[in-house]
């Protein structure tokens, strides 16, 4: 199967994002703390027992932790019970993270958030941001789960909690990783274990250990994996963490499927199955029947891999991890399409997308489309095929995995060829190949990478010898780091922005439709999106590292400046037409990115847009863009002060041929009765003016019961 691999390494990494307790639920317990349940009264230990009861069930019995969470919830609102309202959410939000229902496990935590905050618990809130940071993660949204972990490490810094900083760097460590810039993910795990040795943390050391496994796994060094995850099996046995025991088993089994040692990889994976069993651990007993399964299939056993995928969905049904259900329909249905029964292979694949799309789980859905696409193909429903598989391509690009996109773009090309549509087909192919060769590049660098990760865990080892002794000088090349990382990151800026605008002014100049030449624009376009997207994480990682709050503005100013410009890009990028941007999805994006950077929980603040059907060149577009990014993050920033709801609108009217009007108003505060726009000492109205001048249009100001800026202009054709 295509994606076998990419699935396997999401169960390498089940139990990785956050480290996992020990699971020892008895029934003993329970019927504890039942029995205690039975004998209260309608008051707070009603409500903490509840609680817990929710805490101890979540794993196994997701309807009935939900049942005394939410029971738990409705009583501590009956007593006005802060803490208990607070506790009760961050239940709720544990019973549905349990079943990788991440989005409303997150709409708990954040409401748990706010009320850990009205009561003062910081301790409470630097944990819980740190969830929230492992759901944006898991749901591959990585810039906000870096943001949500350096909120959480530095609140802990603050609170000089050593061991939950170690945890904090772990998942960043996490993201990195995942973003496959493996050598800074070696350097942050490298940090976090220099903590827990300090703290004797055996468990979390042999975490860090199976962590440096997985990224030699990455990178293809299997015996190297291996040493790291025996070190890891080592360590964890001697905690007796049988879970952790379990998970080792498995990681240990996939590499030997990899390495075509099915045997060694079906002992463990059994050895897997057999210790979940036994503490009653549904979803590591799920995950190791799939692993199963997958062996089975390599070695051409279809019906012994049925067999284990159904138990593996089965079981993950029962406890409501519809992402590993998802995945389980998936297998399955590859199993049927192989063996020549598209009519049930479809069943599988179109359950395995339903589940996808409800969750959110976009690799998921882009795995499901091409499976379908693929079965379409072989039954000669093309259009139907060439549906499915556009679908995963656009997934794919979202997500980063050239895989995908390689596999999707094979299968459409075969769908055009056999329409006798060959320029479509010679498009595609052209694709397929950039995919193709993109992984190839990939695993060249792997043994460079390789080397430059050994390099850096033996200097982090001798760092560490001495590292007390020169923490004072360490701290200060670091400021000066950052005053040259900084400088390097504006110069950059600059270069970047001149260098693809260039390029794509260039290109436009020619005018040429040749269908090659439009791959390679969309390329550039891509390119250029992701260099601005990179400097806005940049941007975004400085902040965390700035004191001063005008700093800090400035950067978060920066950056939206940078984002702005990015989404035209991606727009272009996303779109079947490259040299007009619709105005309409683009502002909506924009104002969505500016929301959630100005974002105030205690203030309701409202966008509206109106600019349908209307479409602007790429010239006129980027400065119009900065333009509305200017005004609208004034209105977020000064317009409510001591008001706790607004309303921002942003109208683009079309009055002629080529003649537009911009319009952004807001009922705010108003501003200075003696402003001279033209004059205005602000760098965000200075900017105005002058890409006003740019457009050659006519910027008017005034204020009635709103605060309105209008911009007439013509578009450059």
């Amino acid at each position: 199967m295509v994606f076998r691999k990419k699935i396997n390494s999401i169960i390498i990494l089940y139990f990785l994002f956050c480290p996992f307790t020990l699971f020892s639920q008895e029934n003993s317990v329970v019927d504890s703390m039942l029995s205690v349940l039975d004998n209260s009264v309608g008051d707070t230990n009603r409500v903490n027992t509840l609680n817990s009861l929710a805490e101890e069930l979540r794993k196994t019995d997701a309807v009935q932790a939900t049942k005394y969470a939410e029971e738990a919830l409705t009583l501590s609102n009956e007593l006005n019970y802060k803490k208990g309202i607070a506790g009760s959410y961050f239940s709720l939000g544990r019973v549905y993270r349990a079943q990788f229902n991440l989005t409303e496990a997150r709409g708990y935590y954040l409401k748990s958030v706010e009320v850990y905050k009205e009561l003062g618990d910081h301790e409470a809130v630097a944990d819980i941001t740190n969830k929230i940071g492992i759901t944006y993660g898991i749901q591959g949204d990585y810039e906000k789960a870096l943001d949500f972990f350096n909120r959480s490490m530095e609140a802990n810094k603050k609170l000089g909690e050593k061991q939950k900083i170690a945890d904090c760097l772990n998942n960043i460590g996490n993201v990195y990783k995942y973003l496959g810039n493996y050598p800074e993910s070696f350097k942050t795990y490298n940090k976090a274990l220099r903590i827990y040795e300090e703290l004797h943390d055996t468990g979390a050391i042999a975490m860090c250990y199976n962590h440096f496994g997985i990224l030699h796994d990455y990178q293809g060094d299997y015996k190297q994996a291996l040493d790291y995850y025996f070190e890891s099996l080592r360590m964890r046995e001697i905690v007796g963490d049988i879970e952790e025991i379990a998970a080792s088993y498995s990681n240990i089994g996939i590499v030997f499927t990899y390495l075509g040692e099915y045997e060694q990889a079906l002992e463990y994976q059994l050895k897997n199955l057999k210790l979940n069993n036994e503490i009653g651990q549904k979803r590591g007993a799920g995950i190791a029947y799939t692993n199963i399964g997958n062996i089975y299939e390599k070695l051409g056993k279809s019906d012994q891999a049925l067999e284990n995928f159904v138990k593996g969905m089965e079981t993950l049904k029962e406890i409501g991890d519809m992402q590993g259900v998802t995945d389980a329909y998936f297998n399955i249905g590859e199993v049927w399409q192989k063996k020549g029964n598209y009519e049930v292979a479809l069943q599988y694949q179109n359950k395995s997308l339903d589940i996808a799309k409800e969750i959110g789980y976009k690799q998921g859905v882009a795995n499901s489309c091409y499976s379908i696409g693929s079965v379409y193909n072989k039954t000669g429903e093309y259009t139907k095929a060439v549906r499915f598989l556009n679908r995963s391509i656009g997934i794919g690009e979202e997500l980063g995995m050239p895989e995908i996109i390689m596999a999707a773009s094979e299968v459409l090309s075969n769908v055009y060829e056999k329409q006798n549509n060959f320029r479509k087909a010679y498009n595609f192919q052209i694709l397929f190949k950039q995919m193709s060769d993109s992984l190839n590049n990939a695993e060249n660098l792997k043994k460079i990478t390789q080397l430059e990760m050994q390099y850096e865990f033996d200097k982090q080892q001798e760092i560490q010898k001495i590292e007390q002794e020169q923490e004072r000088t360490k701290h200060n090349a670091e400021i000066k780091q950052q005053k040259l990382q900084k400088n390097i990151l504006f110069a950059g800026i600059v270069v970047v922005l001149l260098f693809g605008f260039i390029l794509l002014r260039g290109y436009f100049q020619k005018k040429k439709a040749n269908a090659e030449k439009e791959v390679l624009l969309k390329e550039i376009h891509h390119r250029v999106k992701n260099n601005l997207q990179v400097i806005s994480s940049l941007l975004n990682l400085q902040s965390h590292s700035l004191k001063d709050e005008k700093m800090k503005s400035a950067v978060k100013e920066g950056q939206s400046r940078v984002k702005s410009m990015a989404l035209i890009h991606q727009t272009l990028y996303q779109s079947d037409r490259l040299s007009r941007i619709d105005l309409q999805n683009y502002i909506e994006k924009l104002l969505s990115f500016l929301s959630d950077t100005y974002r105030n929980d205690k203030k309701d603040i409202i966008t509206s847009i109106n600019a349908k059907n209307i479409s602007l060149d790429i010239d006129t577009a980027i400065p119009l863009g900065l333009i509305i990014n200017e005004l609208v993050s004034n209105s977020f920033k000064h317009a409510f002060k001591n008001r706790t709801k607004g309303k921002i609108d942003v109208v683009l009217e079309k009055s002629g041929s080529s003649d537009y009007k911009l319009i952004v108003s807001d009922n705010g505060i108003g501003l200075a009765n003696n402003l001279n726009i033209e004059k205005a000492d602000s760098l965000g109205l200075k900017l105005v003016n002058i890409l006003t001048r740019q457009l050659k249009g006519e910027l008017t100001f005034h204020k009635n019961d709103v605060i309105c800026f209008s911009i007439k202009f013509k578009d450059k054709l």
